[in-house]
């Protein structure tokens, strides 16, 4: 591929991918249709599939800017950060390869561009099931809290990863993504974004929310057992890690506080909850029993 022919667009679109074909496929259909000629899609192949290079070659026939790139470092933040290195635009838009983006999404992403109020936006994301969703797994489950109403400035931790605008003169200034953060292949790995978001934030650089940079956001069925969720908790707080306003020896403390809560405070109240209430269910104990001190863990 040579990126030096092509022509300058509003904002490059990056969807970094790891040998999920079929999630990625339900994205870029969901994109194909609020497309122009102004825009580029950059695939970022963190696998090497080659029935995807073919994909995204067969889809370049119809879609005027859209290009396959194989990242061989395994890791999300290498992905993310070939991305942006080979984008031609000023302005990267990151998607997770598992979204699917609303009506009137790449309008809104313009809107944003053309205002120049942020540096970074992120987005609102909602729960979406491949099947249905199991019945102890609580309606508001991957969906993120609203935290504004309108366009506002926020801090560092509010934009997630799957759907965030950057302003890509802030990527080149901080080296892009820690590459000791985030999925390195199907290990659980988190915070790639937020950490960067720290750095930006420490920088001057101005991060807002906008409720109307809207996607659907696919829970993974694999993910939905209490186990694996323990361990995403433990992940988010390895994650978190790079927050200097907590000492090691607070964390300890924090994980020692979190060990003797399960013992006084989380088991008894998960029985009594599963002795007298009818829809607590047994997986929502053991995440909540377990969940926080396998977070401090992780943090520690």
């Amino acid at each position: 591929m040579k990126v030096e022919q092509r022509s300058k667009p509003i904002f490059s679109i990056v969807i970094c991918t790891y040998n999920r074909f079929d999630f990625l496929e339900s994205c870029l259909e969901s994109i194909r249709f609020q497309l122009d000629k102004n825009i580029e899609i950059l695939i970022i192949d963190n696998f090497g599939d080659k029935i995807l290079e073919e994909y995204v070659s067969s889809l370049s026939k119809n879609i005027e800017n859209i290009f396959y790139i194989f990242e061989k470092n395994k890791g999300l933040s290498f992905a993310r950060n070939k991305g942006f290195m080979v984008a031609k635009s000023d302005w990267i838009l990151y998607l997770d390869d598992d979204t699917i983006i609303y009506p009137e999404f790449i309008l809104r992403v313009k809107e944003l561009i053309k205002w120049n109020i942020y540096d970074c936006v992120g987005g609102m994301y909602y729960a979406k099931y491949k099947k249905e969703r199991p019945k102890w797994i609580p309606e508001e489950h991957g969906t993120n809290k609203l935290f504004s109403a309108h366009l506002s400035e926020c801090p560092y931790y509010i934009p997630h990863g799957c759907v965030v605008l950057y302003r890509k003169a802030y990527l080149i200034m901080l080296n892009g993504f820690s590459i000791d953060f985030g999925m390195k292949g199907k290990e659980f790995g988190y915070a790639e974004e937020t950490e960067l978001q720290y750095r930006l934030e420490k920088v001057g650089g101005k991060i807002g929310f906008d409720p109307e940079l809207k996607v659907g956001h696919f829970i993974h069925e694999d993910r939905l057992t209490p186990f694996n969720m323990i361990k995403l908790n433990y992940a988010l707080g390895r994650g978190h890690r790079f927050d200097c306003k907590f000492s090691v020896w607070k964390r300890f403390k924090l994980l020692v506080f979190s060990f003797v809560g399960l013992f006084v405070k989380r088991i008894p109240e998960a029985l009594f909850k599963l002795i007298f209430f009818k829809h607590y269910y047994w997986q929502r104990a053991i995440i909540y029993i377990f969940g926080p001190t396998s977070y401090h863990l992780g943090r520690l």
